[in-house]
């Protein structure tokens, strides 16, 4: 499942791309059929992203308030293909094809170590878990329900989740990922955020200090925004690796998530499940029990 990093990255590609043109939409394989009505032919406003959801903006450019909006959540097995003239047909089960009404084009902006489309007219989604149309009420509404989303910080977000953390026994580590607490977190940023801190993921939030918890938001908004700028989770440091970040691909990005060992002391990585996902920790250099 593409973590809040990825979600960032695709609505700035897609903004960028797509945003300010008129669209013929349509659901080739007919489960968004009535949704794919509602915005054919309207014009895409905005892109964003909040979490794991991204929301295109239609219409409303002359009345506040009217917009219609196109809700996705990709979960574990939604993606996305650019199109590129001319338009081929429809190939397997896409959910929905946003094709330009006009001869014009954009371009996706650049991500590090992908091809280049060229220009590009729309797009194919196969795959995902939320596919809907929203007015703009039900769209606030689902805001209302998520966390703060570090890569999107508002005024007093920090603080909102102190005080969630403060209040809950749960592992810090499961409660991290709990988004209508913290949105956009997965499974490689927890594990690789306790790691770099030496924090054992499995302690109660409640148990966390000011200083602690400071250290923990500030390490998650970093890694996220490094994720943001590289299209990929890179926790390692060039130093580290000694190649540049661009260069890291696969398991090579990461210091603690999926290695066999701890890279500062050599033990066997410690894998358990916490909160419902697997987790990687060393229990020498987070001092995890068991």
């Amino acid at each position: 499942m593409p973590e809040g990093h990825k979600v960032h990255h695709l609505a700035a590609q897609h903004r960028a791309a797509f945003a300010g043109a008129d669209y013929a939409v349509s659901s080739p394989q007919g489960r968004f059929r009535t949704g794919a009505a509602e915005l054919d032919g309207l014009r895409l406003v905005d892109v964003s992203a909040h979490g794991k959801h991204l929301f295109y903006e239609f219409g409303g450019e002359d009345e506040p308030g009217s917009s219609s909006f196109l809700h996705v959540h990709l979960g574990r097995y939604g993606k996305f293909a650019p199109l590129t003239r001319p338009v081929p047909e429809p190939v397997g089960a896409v959910r929905v094809r946003l094709v330009r009404t006009d001869d014009g084009a954009g371009r996706l902006p650049p991500t590090p170590g992908a091809q280049d489309p060229g220009p590009v007219v729309g797009f194919d989604l196969r795959g995902p878990t939320a596919c809907e149309t929203l007015a703009p009420h039900e769209v606030e509404a689902i805001h209302d329900r998520l966390g703060p989303d570090p890569l999107a910080p508002r005024r007093g977000d920090e603080a909102r989740v102190r005080a969630a953390f403060a209040k809950s026994k749960k592992p810090a580590g499961a409660l991290i990922m709990d988004q209508p607490v913290v949105s956009g977190v997965g499974n490689i940023f927890r594990a690789e955020a306790f790691y770099e801190l030496r924090m054992d993921p499995a302690r109660p939030a409640n148990s966390l200090s000011d200083e602690e918890f400071a250290a923990l938001w500030r390490t998650i908004k970093r890694q996220m925004k490094t994720g943001l700028e590289y299209g990929k989770i890179v926790t390692r440091t060039a130093r580290e690796a000694g190649k540049s970040r661009a260069e890291l691909t696969g398991m090579d990005r990461f210091r603690i998530y999926r290695q066999p060992r701890c890279p500062r002391c050599g033990d066997e990585t410690h894998v358990w499940e916490l909160g419902g996902r697997t987790m990687y920790a060393c229990r020498r250099c987070q001092g995890v029990a068991g």
